[in-house]
C-alpha cells in the first residue's frame, strides 16, 4: 500500500478519539497532541520517519490551494472523521500532525542519545 503509514496512523487517530466506538460506548477523547505522542512512544524512529515522509509526499501530490480532499486515493471516505473531530480540514490537519512529529523525532532523537551516552557512562563506571 503506498500510503500504509498514514493509514495505520489515521486508525490510531480514529481509536484515539473514540471514533470506531459502538454508539452507546463512550470515551474521552485524546487531543492530537496526545495521540502524536502516544504514536511516537510505541513506534520505532524508522517508522515516525516514514509517516512523516507519505504525509510530505501526500500532500505534495494531492494538496491544490491549500486543500485536500478526503476522499482522494487511497483513503476514500475513512477520513471524514477529522473534520468533524478536529474542526479542521485534512490540509491543516497532516500540517498539524507534520509540525507534531517533528518535535517528537527531535524528543526521540534527543532521547536516543541519552541512552547511548548512559550505556557508555555505564560501562566506562564498571571498570
Amino acid at each position: 500500500m503506498a500510503y500504509g503509514y498514514i493509514m495505520s496512523f489515521m486508525y490510531d487517530v480514529g481509536r484515539g478519539v473514540g471514533e470506531f466506538l459502538h454508539e452507546d460506548e463512550q470515551c474521552v477523547p485524546d487531543t492530537l497532541p496526545q495521540i502524536v505522542h502516544e504514536y511516537a512512544q510505541t513506534a520505532n524512529w524508522l517508522d515516525i520517519f516514514l509517516l512523516r515522509k507519505q504525509i510530505k509526499h501526500y500532500l505534495a501530490r494531492y494538496a491544490v490551494d491549500g486543500a485536500v480532499a478526503h476522499y482522494d486515493p487511497p483513503f476514500d471516505q475513512e477520513l471524514c472523521f477529522v473534520e468533524e473531530r478536529f474542526n479542521c480540514h485534512l490540509f491543516e490537519f497532516l500540517n498539524t500532525v507534520l509540525v507534531l512529529l517533528e518535535g517528537e523525532i527531535g524528543n526521540k532523537h534527543c532521547r536516543a542519545v541519552d541512552k547511548v551516552i548512559s550505556h557508555i557512562y555505564i560501562r566506562c563506571i564498571k571498570k
